[in-house]
């Protein structure tokens, strides 16, 4: 492409990024003055007891013109007994909401639903080792932290296999140590255990897990290139990794994305670590042969995408166009039907995402944070979290975002809603920062979309 010509495009991308980040920035200080007068609300159960006790009596708010008693109560002639206030009370036809016996409310925090992101880059570019959960979504849901990863890193390998396995991936924003440390995840804020070590290091490594084995596929090395390399996990009782037959490419595959479907796993996207466009071939790998084969081409050539299965198809989602010139982030989302060998077309995401997290809730697709913008030089992180619905072909804004844009995160599902964001990379003034955060978030309910 003509120089000049991308020169505008870049700059087009640029300037609808920075009106972006202003909104983002303005939503942020509207979240955080509401957060900051929250309390002035009587949300808790005795501030609602004592509104509706004064309302029967007819007794003014100590808002009001009648003079408070001491602690903000009203004054000593209009209270009451707590005798009375049970007798009133249960005159009244509204009754305090009450949670079902089956809802879960009061399980142990580590046995609820879960979804877990591990990992990543944030908006400066060190890797993070942070786990976040947050609480059920409500308005008011809120991250918090738990117990961080050993090892901070970011654009590594995850998946479930038993426990949540995080691998791999870079432990600074120098690039210049690809990580053959592994952690396993057995429950929420518990301890991050160590796996067996990875044979090769592997920056931006695919990973995927079938039948209680956990395959790193490709990735970059510390050096220039890509690997074509493959190892495997026994996930319960591996005390090593061992190789299985390299991917085909003959220059290596990095950045590509991987899932299980079926009794096959299925690796795309990706590059070979040069100035060359990204790969849109579609390998399949099938164990019990140890063999390679190929499927028809994803439509969209892209590195640092997404690769989803959910309900017997594959979700190809976000990335880049690599190469020289980079295009901008993709909001593309393409399906691979395996039982036909066909690719189609569905909803874009409501924005372009480089290397989201993405897990699979109930019938839905999660995709979280990640990062924006014209090209690989201008890349933003993102702390939006979008929901997509195959069944109406339709991606839902979810609320709240992260408390931290980050990007190069992983992601798993833990029996189901709630969110964990583990690790990735954060902005921080002209550069980035890598993290060992791990941060329990809010759960992800059903959206509903009208007809």
């Amino acid at each position: 492409m003509h120089p000049t010509i991308m020169s505008d495009v870049a700059k087009d991308r640029i300037a609808d990024w920075h009106r972006q980040a202003d909104r983002a920035r303005t939503a942020r200080a509207a979240r955080a003055a509401r957060a900051k007068h929250a309390h002035r609300r009587p949300t808790h159960l005795a501030a609602v007891l004592a509104r509706r006790v004064r309302a029967a009596l007819g007794a003014p708010s100590p808002r009001r013109s009648a003079p408070p008693g001491r602690c903000g109560r009203p004054p000593r002639d209009r209270q009451i007994s707590r005798s009375t206030a049970k007798q009133q009370l249960g005159s009244w036809p509204h009754t305090l909401p009450v949670a079902a016996p089956d809802s879960g409310a009061d399980r142990p925090r580590h046995e609820k639903d879960h979804v877990m992101l591990r990992g990543g880059r944030g908006a400066s570019a060190a890797p993070r080792s942070t786990v976040r959960t947050a609480a059920p979504a409500h308005p008011g849901g809120q991250w918090t932290s738990s117990a961080p990863l050993n090892q901070p890193r970011a654009a590594h390998g995850g998946a479930e296999c038993g426990a949540i396995f995080v691998l791999g991936g870079w432990p600074d924003s120098d690039f210049s140590r690809a990580l053959t440390d592994v952690e396993r995840l057995d429950k929420i804020g518990g301890p991050r255990k160590k796996g067996p070590p990875l044979n090769e290091g592997r920056g931006n490594p695919a990973a995927a897990a079938l039948n209680d084995r956990l395959y790193a596929i490709g990735g970059y090395p510390a050096g220039p290139g890509a690997l074509t390399s493959v190892e495997v996990l026994d996930c319960g009782t591996g005390t090593a990794w061992f190789y299985v037959r390299p991917l085909p490419d003959p220059k290596g595959r990095g950045s590509g994305a991987a899932a299980a479907a079926g009794d096959r796993i299925y690796v795309t996207g990706g590059d070979d670590g040069t100035t060359a466009p990204s790969l849109n071939s579609l390998l399949i790998y099938d164990p019990k042969t140890d063999q390679w084969d190929t499927g028809t081409p994803m439509p969209t050539p892209r590195s640092n995408l997404k690769l989803v299965h959910l309900n017997g198809y594959l979700y190809a989602i976000g990335g880049i166009a690599n190469g020289k010139p980079t295009g901008p982030a993709l909001g593309t989302v393409e399906r691979y039907d395996p039982a036909q060998d066909q690719w189609a077309a569905v909803a874009s995401m409501i924005t372009p995402r480089v290397n989201p997290a993405t897990a699979v809730v109930g019938d839905q697709i999660v995709v979280i944070g990640g990062a924006d913008g014209p090209n690989f030089d201008h890349l933003h992180p993102l702390e939006t979290i979008e929901v997509y619905s195959p069944a109406n072909d339709k991606w839902t804004t979810f609320d709240p975002p992260l408390n931290q844009a980050r990007r190069g995160m992983t992601s798993a599902t833990v029996k189901g809603t709630a969110v964990l964001a583990i690790g990735g990379v954060f902005s921080m003034g002209q550069g980035f920062a890598v993290t060992p955060e791990v941060d329990p978030g809010p759960k992800i309910q059903q959206v509903q979309h009208q007809r």
